[in-house]
């Protein structure tokens, strides 16, 4: 069953109050398409997102297990683009099923 634009919505709602205005500490890859972000703020609270071309999905979950990270060159990428980042906002594109995370990240530069 697919997901609708609102109830989408919705979940975005439940993760912005979880995850905006806070730091992105760690970025876990459970497989190809599955990944765990944590964030600085409330660690128990981690958000799972899977990018699965016949069912993508977005969660929070509330488990405190250790999760074992598959090491590959995208998870080094997203680590090296998103750890440590600052999330600024979490949107949905009106009446479609894309959401946006709007990210800040200082380097050494800046």
């Amino acid at each position: 069953m697919k997901i609708t634009a609102k109830n989408l919505e919705i979940i975005v709602e439940n993760i912005k109050r979880h995850f905006k205005s806070n730091f992105i500490t760690n970025v876990i890859m459970i497989n190809s398409s599955d990944f765990i972000l944590t964030n600085s703020f409330n660690r128990e609270n981690k958000l799972f997102v899977s990018l699965n071309h016949q069912s993508p999905f977005l969660s929070i979950l509330k488990e405190n297990n250790s999760i074992t990270t598959v090491m590959n060159p995208l998870l080094e990428t997203l680590r090296k683009e998103i750890k440590n980042s600052y999330v600024v906002d979490i949107n949905t594109i009106d009446n479609d099923r894309i959401v946006i995370f709007t990210l800040s990240k200082n380097n050494d530069f800046y």
